[in-house]
């Protein structure tokens, strides 16, 4: 999503629960986001709810619930540190994909 100037995509209560749901790994970040994404294009949203991360747990093999089990600091901790680097390299993302072949 290079170049996206709108609005969120992800309601901050989706952030929260998408890392929480996730135990904090990027691959399941990854899978989760997109399903996410989907559900709420298929709905017609213009944003991701809490809602559609629940419905993306559900239909995800492997996806831990920890709102329901043990948290796992090191997992929410890697979360935070993945999105807060992603966050940061969100301005440069236009040239980067410029620079590539």
């Amino acid at each position: 999503m290079a170049g996206y100037r709108g609005e969120p995509l992800f309601q901050v209560a989706a952030v929260r629960l998408l890392v929480r749901g996730s135990g904090g790994i990027p691959r399941l970040i990854n899978i989760l986001s997109n399903k996410c994404l989907m559900v709420a294009f298929g709905e017609g949203a213009r944003q991701v709810s809490a809602r559609h991360v629940r419905r993306a747990l559900d239909d995800t093999e492997g996806a831990r619930r920890f709102w329901r089990q043990a948290s796992s600091r090191f997992g929410w901790t890697l979360a935070v540190g993945c999105l807060a680097l992603i966050a940061g390299l969100w301005p440069w993302l236009d040239q980067l994909v410029e620079v590539l072949p």
